[in-house]
């Protein structure tokens, strides 16, 4: 009986030993619960407005080809000019001096936003482009040209001798009046050569070399009546045949203009016949209907266009030559202009 309660006594207190002991240990702690990290809602970037894009690459391009002879323009000197077209047309063709109308067209765009903007004569939100231009003031008047004298004459074909020697001479030799006869007056020699010439640059010459040259090439056939200039003025009304021009209707006189870009400038991959040339697109009426109107042709041709320098072509020759592909497609009516007015309610569909 004695045993019994001895080992009763000590499993009695191995119990009370464990117990204390199961108090005396803390309870074990459960890790905290982390939130999930927040996630801030990211804010949308300003986005610029077109024309401040547009003045920010004049910026940039204006220190590298205009800044070193033109630290900054004056609003006087721009107010004589009395548009934006006619600074754009200025600068397009004699700048920068090293190469000059060597840029991009969008370039010489974003440089005249960039010297506007400089002199707060560029509106909000305006976009300097093809269709802007002439609406844009400078606060003067476009100063008036000189009339031609017999020195400017001189002057004008001896340029265009030199010209011609340095860049044409070698393919060639000589025009005679029966090889010029065809072209109709001065203007369209002036537009085939300027879009097509040198072979290996061409366009890449100034306009005032390429009325030099044309003045030259009519002189030695004879055509170039005495103490006459070729100039943007003039060139429309110096016939090659000693007669005034018969009388053509609306809009021939641009497709002559576009058939001389074309043939220059597209026929070498596109062909002569707008679908056979071996490398560039057919230009079909069902391709061309493609693109709606003959804007989005237009802005095509102008930013893409020849492949092998796009971008080279001026404003005006892209007008042209758009009108030529739509007429050879029967896709412009007879006498119609092709014009920066008119670009979006011209069709693509016959």
């Amino acid at each position: 009986m004695k045993r019994v309660i001895v080992g009763s006594s000590v499993v009695l207190a191995a119990l009370i030993i464990l117990a204390a002991c199961a108090s005396a240990t803390p309870a074990p702690t459960s890790e905290p619960t982390l939130a999930p990290p927040v996630s801030l809602p990211t804010p949308f970037p300003t986005i610029a407005p077109p024309s401040s894009e547009q003045v920010t690459s004049g910026a940039s391009l204006y220190p590298i080809h205009c800044g070193a002879c033109h630290p900054s323009f004056a609003p006087s000197a721009l107010a004589r000019y009395g548009t934006a077209l006619k600074f754009y047309d200025k600068i397009s063709s004699s700048m920068p001096p090293t190469n000059p109308s060597g840029m991009k067209r969008q370039e010489y765009y974003d440089i005249v936003a960039y010297v506007l903007d400089e002199n707060n004569l560029l509106p909000s939100g305006t976009i300097v482009a093809l269709d802007t231009l002439a609406r844009l003031s400078l606060d003067g008047t476009a100063p008036v040209p000189a009339p031609a004298t017999a020195l400017q004459a001189d002057e004008q074909l001896s340029l265009g001798s030199s010209s011609y020697s340095t860049s044409c001479a070698s393919c060639h030799p000589s025009f005679s009046p029966s090889a010029l006869a065809p072209y109709g007056t001065a203007k369209n020699v002036y537009e085939k050569i300027s879009s097509s010439m040198p072979p290996g640059n061409p366009g890449g010459m100034t306009r005032k070399e390429y009325y030099a040259l044309t003045a030259y090439i009519l002189s030695q056939g004879g055509l170039l009546p005495s103490g006459a200039t070729v100039s943007a003025d003039t060139a429309g009304g110096i016939t090659l045949g000693g007669t005034a021009p018969t009388a053509q209707p609306p809009g021939s006189s641009q497709l002559q203009a576009g058939m001389a870009v074309y043939t220059g400038q597209c026929a070498v991959c596109h062909g002569t016949n707008l679908t056979d040339g071996s490398s560039g697109r057919k230009l079909s009426a069902q391709a061309l209907a493609t693109y709606g109107t003959a804007r989005k042709l237009f802005d095509k041709v102008g930013k893409t266009m020849p492949a092998r320098n796009p971008g080279s072509l001026s404003s005006q020759q892209c007008l042209d030559v758009v009108a030529y592909i739509l007429a050879k497609q029967t896709l412009l009516a007879d006498g119609q202009i092709v014009a920066v007015d008119t670009l979006d309610s011209t069709r693509l569909a016959r």
